[in-house]
């Protein structure tokens, strides 16, 4: 996750465009929004990889559990739920044969919207 902070902590209109792009999607501009759906594509296909390394025995499947609540609370953004409504098909969907940590933490993102999880950046 340190690869999907250090260029928003880094570039001041990253983070901007994140904040604003958390808030709805519709305030972005084409060229924002290209941006901020990059960074959401990023940090879920880290999300994969983490829960594949998980499943092949690098990485112990309890400290994915970290990963997947950072997922899950940034889905709980208004802009970030409008995006994944799409984007989620193309990501490992919880009915393919792939891994069985990767199909949960889809599931769950899938689900994310019935959670009362704290918004992130929303003050909540």
């Amino acid at each position: 996750m340190a690869h999907n902070v250090e260029p928003i902590a880094s570039h001041a209109d990253i983070a901007d465009i994140l904040a604003k792009g958390l808030s709805g999607l519709a305030g972005l501009t084409p060229g924002e929004r290209i941006r901020f759906q990059s960074v959401l594509v990023m940090s879920f296909r880290r999300m994969e990889a983490v829960y594949v390394h998980s499943e092949l025995g690098s990485i112990d499947p309890e400290l994915t559990r970290g990963f997947e609540r950072s997922m899950l609370s940034m889905l709980h953004s208004p802009g970030a739920a409008e995006w994944w409504a799409t984007a989620k098909v193309t990501f490992t969907r919880a009915d393919q044969p792939s891994t069985r940590r990767n199909r949960g933490v889809v599931a769950s993102c899938q689900q994310s919207q019935s959670l009362s999880e704290p918004v992130i950046g929303s003050g909540r």
